[in-house]
Order: C-alpha cells, then sequence, then structure tokens
C-alpha cells in the first residue's frame, strides 16, 4: 500500500490472513511475488497521481497485478487506463473470493484483524537495516524503545507523530464500523467505502475482551465514521464505549474519526464516560473554525458548540489527548475565514491541530464550489499558520506546504 490510513493497513493485514489460510506464502519484495496486490488510496489528488505512479511501477515486476482499497472506487477509469488487470474496492473485499477460486476459507469468514499490516520493506525499520543491524537480538526493541522516548517527550505519548512513527506498546485494533454516512463535499470516499455499516456491540466486547486477554492494553476504536457507529442499527457510539469501559482491567482507549457533530449529539455522555480516564485520545476532525466555511463542507457548522463540547471533554479529563484536522484553502474561504480558524484552533483546548492544504478532487461538489483559492495562495497560507501557530507557542512541522502538524505538547518537568 502506499498513503494508506490505518483502516486500510487493516485491510491489508485481514488480506494477509485470508492468503495465510489458503497456504500462499507472503514474500518481503514485490520481484519476489507472484501475485502483487496494491492497496491505494485516492482521497486527495496527490495521492492519486502517487498511486497511479506504483501501479505502473508494480507492473514491470511482470507478477499478476490486483489493485484494491479506495482507488477503484474514486477513480476507477484512471486507473483501468493504465491497468487491465483485476480491481476490488474497500466496500467489496469480498470480491477476493473469486480473484482467488482456490482459497480454503472464504474471505467473509476472515476475522478483522487488531493489527496493521506491517511492509517487511517500508518505514523506519526498513529493508536496508532488516538485513544486519536489527537482525542483531535485542537491538529493534531498543532502537524502537529510543525512538519512541525522543518523540515521546518531544510531541507527547498520544501525538499523531509518536504513533505514527512507533505506536504505543501493546496496541489493538477494533475496527466497530466500516463506511460513512458524511456527505462532506470536498471527499469522493464514500463511492469506495460504501454506507455505514457497524458491527454488533457484542462482536465489539468480544474483539475487546479477547485483546484484554491475551495481555494487550492499549485499545483503538477505529472507523471511517467512528461517531456514527451504531445508527444503522439502533445503537450509538456511547452504548458500545459503556460496555467496553464497563470491563474491569487495566487498559486505555484511543478513539479515531470522531466527527464533531457526533461529538456534539452525544456531549452528555462523552463527558461522563471521559471522566473515568480511560479514553486517553480521541481525533477530532473540525475542518474550519468559520461557520460559513463548514457550510460550503456540508459539515457542522455551529463553531461555539464545537468548541463547549471540546471544552467539556478537556474539563472532565485534563490529560486526555485531544486532536483535530483542519482545511487550509477550501473555495470560498476569504482571508478573515482562515484567521478566524486559526483563532478557534488556538482556543480550543486541542493538543495537536494537523493542517492539510486543500486538494480539489474531481467529482466531488467542492468543484462546483466558488471562488476557488490559488495554490499559490494556499501555500501562503500554509506559511502563514506555521508561522502563527509558533507565536502562540506551539511546536511546528512542516512538510512542504501541504501539511503542517503543530502541537502544545510540554513534557512534564522531572
Amino acid at each position: 500500500y502506499e498513503y494508506a490510513c490505518e483502516r486500510r493497513e487493516l485491510d491489508a493485514q485481514k488480506i494477509h490472513n485470508f492468503l495465510l489460510a489458503s497456504s500462499y506464502s507472503i514474500v518481503s519484495k514485490p520481484q519476489l511475488a507472484d501475485i502483487i496486490i496494491f492497496i491505494t488510496c485516492g482521497i486527495i489528488e496527490k495521492n492519486t497521481e502517487a498511486c497511479l505512479q506504483y501501479i505502473k511501477k508494480y507492473q514491470k515486476y511482470g507478477a499478476q497485478l490486483i489493485v484494491g482499497g479506495c482507488g477503484p472506487g474514486i477513480d476507477k477509469e484512471r486507473i483501468q487506463a493504465i491497468h487491465k488487470g483485476a480491481m476490488f474496492t474497500t466496500s467489496d473485499m469480498r470480491a477476493l473470493d473469486s480473484l482467488f477460486p482456490d482459497q480454503a476459507v472464504p474471505f467473509s469468514s476472515i476475522d478483522d484483524a487488531p493489527f496493521k499490516f506491517s511492509m517487511l520493506d517500508k518505514g523506519i525499520f526498513g529493508s536496508i537495516a532488516t538485513k544486519w543491524f536489527f537482525a542483531i537480538p535485542r537491538v529493534k526493541p531498543l532502537f524502537k524503545k529510543i525512538v519512541r522516548l525522543v518523540l515521546n517527550t518531544r510531541f507527547g505519548p498520544y501525538s499523531f507523530v509518536s504513533l505514527k512513527a512507533v505506536g504505543l506498546d501493546n496496541e489493538y485494533y477494533i475496527k466497530i464500523a466500516d463506511g460513512c454516512v458524511s456527505q462532506c463535499s470536498y471527499c469522493a470516499l464514500s463511492n469506495a467505502i460504501g454506507p455505514l455499516k457497524s458491527k454488533p456491540i457484542a462482536s465489539c466486547l468480544a474483539e475487546f475482551k479477547r485483546g484484554l486477554e491475551q495481555g494487550y492494553t492499549n485499545f483503538y476504536l477505529t472507523g471511517d465514521d467512528t461517531g456514527a457507529y451504531g445508527i444503522d442499527c439502533g445503537h450509538t457510539l456511547p452504548d458500545v464505549l459503556e460496555e467496553i469501559t464497563s470491563v474491569q482491567g487495566t487498559y486505555n482507549l484511543l478513539i479515531s474519526s470522531f466527527n464533531s457533530a457526533w461529538l456534539c449529539t452525544y456531549i452528555d455522555r462523552i463527558e461522563s464516560l471521559v471522566a473515568n480516564g480511560r479514553i486517553k485520545s480521541m481525533v477530532i476532525p473540525v475542518q474550519s473554525g468559520n461557520p460559513e466555511v463548514l457550510t460550503a463542507m456540508n459539515r457542522f457548522s455551529d463553531v461555539a458548540t464545537i468548541k463547549d463540547a471540546v471544552t467539556r471533554i478537556k474539563k472532565a479529563c485534563p490529560d486526555i489527548w485531544l486532536s483535530t484536522h483542519i482545511i487550509v484553502g477550501f473555495p470560498t474561504e476569504s482571508d478573515s475565514a482562515f484567521y478566524d480558524t486559526l483563532t478557534f484552533a488556538t482556543t480550543t483546548p486541542f493538543d495537536e491541530v494537523q493542517l492539510f492544504a486543500f486538494s480539489l478532487k474531481p467529482g466531488t461538489k467542492a468543484q462546483d464550489i466558488t471562488p476557488r483559492i490559488s495554490e499559490a495562495s494556499i501555500a501562503a497560507r500554509m506559511n502563514k499558520a506555521r508561522d502563527f501557530f509558533k507565536k502562540n507557542k506551539y511546536t511546528c512541522y512542516m512538510h512542504k506546504t501541504d501539511f503542517l502538524y503543530a502541537s502544545q505538547y510540554r513534557a512534564p518537568r522531572l
């Protein structure tokens, strides 16, 4: 995979388990493979373009190439223009049964994976290192421990930077739902992930207890639209959280993709739930601090209510890590609306803010929204945002002008 979110990395591990159940061997490099399954991302145009290049790259190895993930659901025609082979979408991974007719166990019988697939020749523990350095006993765990200590001290143990680079010890994923009910005007993911499909509470609870019995202590509750959990089957996210947190034991919960509309809907129950200290982290994408821009995005636009909800959560549990996402340069965003967002982000008790330069995805409703902001203006705003956060004592990291990470974490004094 390339540019995969955690949900697609979990899907990749499930596919891995499906293939192992049918006696396939997983190799570490594409040049050793008879079959290559490439999980794509199509959330923004940059990722689509990169994935198209990777498809061309993998075609050169001569193996059978199967393209999956969100790309075939979002950019099917563009992929078919360069790839004549098999494809499957995120919402229809059961198609793997027909692609592997000799499978011993149908894909639908494979449990969701509690761990993300680890590409053997990628990342911080990449191929060169694994050939010799990390082959030395105890070197890799020690190196990982040192990296974690440095990043945790700099950014915080539940920060995006730390979790992305090295994760947590004893981490276990529970995907509580697939699909999304939101219709954000900038997003084409619904074409790939499909409608909301919540996992029964009993199944979520059983997965949690299984992980707990196996000694895991850090549990991620994830989904494409986590906050919407249960509305397709008469339940809610607080329902499943109450069931899980009623279980005795030593554990932490981390909640991803908890959109602000759902947080505000359930704030009374969520406020009570976080007070017990078991929920350590929430990712609450807001996307803008300006009501008019949020309306154009087709997102919950009551900024004052969002700010109040986040403040109540932080007051109920001061140690909880709260993160948000912001889009910079969405069509119609004026300079004043941009500064509304920066002010909102720095006056609402978020521990970290991730800012993304707006990327127009063809076929979305945003394509018809004007006026558009030029790429040069968006880049300039990203630089201004960095300066704004630095002025407010945030630690910042910026990748080109596409992504800005800002954290106000301060390591405790010893």
